[in-house]
């Protein structure tokens, strides 16, 4: 058995110098390509268990990465270094974090692996593990020493607040047993608490408020836990929060969470995303009919005001990046919930607000007004889901309320100019009839007829030619 055994392993070396590959390079091979009984054969015959490929990973580095705890115990047992680091900085341990074995964790450490090691970008093997949420790995990292207030360079966050980040409640609280400190904040003021609230998770939201945590506390740009979920979307927890204390009018950001309830923020870069995919699809608004109205009902009843003005920027994307009106230049700020509500045409909460004290003749800081914003001085054309027919009926309904027709903003912008831009002719049809004057020049000295004819703006050119032969037609001139 012991002769033939020898003449296998001689015969594994010679086909690996046949090929021209070292012994020591052909268990890298062997461990890449999950072949243990070839890797195994080229430990007992001694190949360099120490070898590097090109990349810097050596056999232990594929034998962690495919789980293979027999051939890591091998390498090991043949004096494998257990904390060598590819090119990349990243060692055994931190794959076997990545994978979530605690046995191979538990492996490693036993043979002298460092718990402390980190990645160039300062990701350590304890931040790995959070993200991946394996209790006993995070426990076992703890017990050797692994530092739980470590942070990563680009963003300062710590395991903590990656684990709140992926959901994962069990390596919350161990590594909050394990002495991290869930009040640190990363670079942007970002607590444990904070990314919990983000991702909607009730549980961790509570436990982090059970150890203490402050539910108004904000971070670098005023966002708190009760503005994260709604953000988001997380309408449940948004209202569990009100119900525990959370501040419906603070509004550090720049808007309070009525404002953002009250809108739909529908561009280009929101509609390309599903719902399932979360991240940029949850930007658009609070999507379920029943749920928004449900949601700013609460808001109200938890005293949010229903006149409250925005004093920042609003999150917008795609070509509405501004934040504002295209026509107009202007911006969202001095906007009340109803005229957020306007700029869509959500006849449905612009009543509920109305019906709770909501002034509808309240315009933005540049002068714009609801009316304006039902004319479609917010619309971004091919960005958003916004019919004509919604924007009319709420048009009509603004100026019932007593907004005037022919008012203009700071830049000089009517309602007629704002829907010639977006080319929405029963509007513009609407308007004339209704007294609007129809060459009417902005601060840029353009007429409704010209601007629908066709400018130039930023970089793109506009035109809306049916709405320009309309305007013609009814005595429109440059």
């Amino acid at each position: 058995m012991k002769a033939t055994r020898r003449a296998g392993l001689s015969a594994v070396l010679l086909l690996a110098t046949a090929a021209g590959v070292s012994a020591d390079d052909r268990l890298i091979e062997a461990a890449r390509e999950q072949d243990r009984r070839a890797a195994l054969a080229l430990i007992g015959a001694g190949a360099d268990v120490n070898t590097a490929g090109a990349d810097g990973a050596t056999a232990l580095h594929w034998a962690v990465q495919w789980d293979d705890l027999d051939l890591a115990a091998a390498l090991i047992g043949a004096k494998a270094a257990p904390d060598p680091s590819n090119d990349y900085g990243v060692t055994p341990l931190m794959l076997a974090a990545l994978n979530g074995s605690a046995r191979m964790v538990d492996l490693l450490l036993e043979a002298g692996a460092n718990a402390g090691a980190a990645q160039p970008s300062g990701e350590t093997v304890l931040m790995t593990a959070a993200r991946t949420g394996n209790l006993a790995v995070v426990r076992a990292l703890l017990r050797a020493g692994a530092d739980p207030a470590a942070t990563e360079a680009a963003r300062g966050q710590t395991a903590l607040m990656w684990a709140a980040a992926e959901r994962h409640l069990d390596a919350a609280r161990a590594l909050v047993e394990g002495g991290a400190d869930f009040r640190a904040r990363s670079n942007d003021g970002f607590t444990a608490l904070l990314f919990a609230s983000r991702m909607g998770d009730r549980d961790l939201v509570e436990y982090f408020l059970g150890l203490g945590g402050d539910v108004n506390e904000g971070s670098a740009d005023g966002t708190t836990p009760l503005m994260a979920a709604t953000v988001r979307g997380h309408v449940d927890l948004a209202e569990w929060l009100l119900d525990h204390g959370a501040d419906p009018n603070k509004a550090d950001i720049g808007y309070a969470a009525l404002h953002w309830a009250s809108g739909t923020f529908d561009t280009m870069s929101t509609r390309e995303y599903t719902p399932e995919e979360g991240e940029w699809s949850a930007l658009a608004g609070i999507p379920v009919r029943d749920v928004k109205l449900r949601f700013i009902k609460s808001l109200l009843a938890h005293g949010a005001e229903v006149n409250a003005r925005v004093t920042g920027r609003m999150p917008r994307f795609g070509y509405s990046l501004g934040g504002g009106s295209i026509i107009g230049g202007g911006s969202y700020v001095g906007a009340t919930p109803f005229f957020l509500a306007s700029t869509v045409g959500d006849m449905g909460v612009m009543r509920l607000l109305l019906a709770h004290g909501a002034d509808p003749l309240l315009a933005t800081a540049d002068r714009t007004t609801p009316l304006l914003a039902t004319a479609g001085i917010s619309i971004v054309e091919a960005e958003t889901s916004t019919t004509e027919d919604r924007l009319l009926e709420a048009l009509r309904l603004t100026m019932a309320l007593g907004n005037d027709i022919r008012a203009a903003n700071n830049a000089g912008t009517t309602a007629l100019h704002a829907t010639a831009y977006v080319g929405f002719n029963a509007i513009a049809q609407f308007l004339v009839d209704a007294g609007v004057e129809l060459n009417a020049r902005n601060a840029k000295e353009e007429t409704p007829y010209k601007i629908a004819s066709g400018i130039p703006m930023s970089g793109m050119f506009y035109s809306q030619p049916k709405t320009a032969a309309l305007l013609k037609s009814l005595g429109g001139v440059e």
